[in-house]
């Protein structure tokens, strides 16, 4: 499958998403998908920072032109809005998950067949 953050990945954020998560009583492991949120909450923090202002006007511009870093990479859009939040793909082995792709972040490698 794929995962939009997992441990290990070497972007910004990591800590303060672990730090949400606790806080929250959320386990990652059983919501995945968290990390898909947290990615949002710091680009819009970042946005508002870049802009310096809660005009939407500005705030709308920044959001079309600046570059955002967040735990799963870099984020930008196009002007029409549409972003590119990257995926990972990733494989459970022995319960744990890993991940498997792109080659320069994998932690292992594919497993095919998975299952014996």
């Amino acid at each position: 499958g794929v995962v939009y953050w997992a441990p290990g990945l070497p972007y910004p954020g990591a800590d303060a998403f672990a730090a949400v998560l606790k806080d929250a009583g959320i386990d990652w492991a059983r919501y995945m998908e968290s990390s898909i949120h947290f990615q949002s909450f710091q680009v819009i923090q970042q946005g508002i920072e870049q802009a310096g202002t809660l005009d939407p006007e500005a705030l709308n511009k920044v959001f079309h032109v600046a570059t955002f870093r967040t735990l799963s990479g870099d984020v930008v859009q196009n002007e029409a809005g549409l972003g590119n939040t990257r995926s990972y793909p990733a494989q459970v082995y022995g319960g744990e998950l890993k991940l498997i792709g792109p080659k320069d972040l994998a932690t292992t490698p594919h497993i095919y067949p998975s299952v014996k």
